[in-house]
């Protein structure tokens, strides 16, 4: 494991925002997300527990655009959202895919 700004990250997290460093704009954020949660993570959820997860994983998403877009309007605002932000962004929005591909197939009413 690693340390970061902003907590533990595993080193398959930081190898996956190192390439999508290099990669720039070359992967979609659905895409790289993808390769940041496992399939099937949440198959043992019910709907409730699905509902409560992405409810919370919205919000971390909201939070992490929020200090994204306050970091840009400075010097270097860029680096630092790629390096602080955007790693921890990519797998929030990869979780949320999941946590929603998961609720579908379980046919239950998932927040948005």
């Amino acid at each position: 494991m690693l340390v970061g700004g902003m907590g533990v990250i595993s080193s398959r997290t930081a190898v996956i925002a190192a390439l999508a460093l290099l990669a720039g704009c070359a992967m979609s954020d659905d895409n790289l997300g993808r390769m940041l949660v496992a399939e099937n993570t949440y198959t043992l959820y019910d709907c409730d527990s699905l509902a409560d997860a992405i409810k919370t994983a919205v919000a971390r998403e909201q939070e992490l655009r929020g200090l994204m877009a306050k970091a840009s309007t400075g010097a270097g605002g860029e680096l630092v959202n790629n390096i602080a932000y955007r790693p921890e962004y990519l797998e929030v929005h990869g979780r949320i895919n999941e946590l929603r591909r998961t609720a579908a197939e379980k046919h239950c009413d998932a927040p948005r």
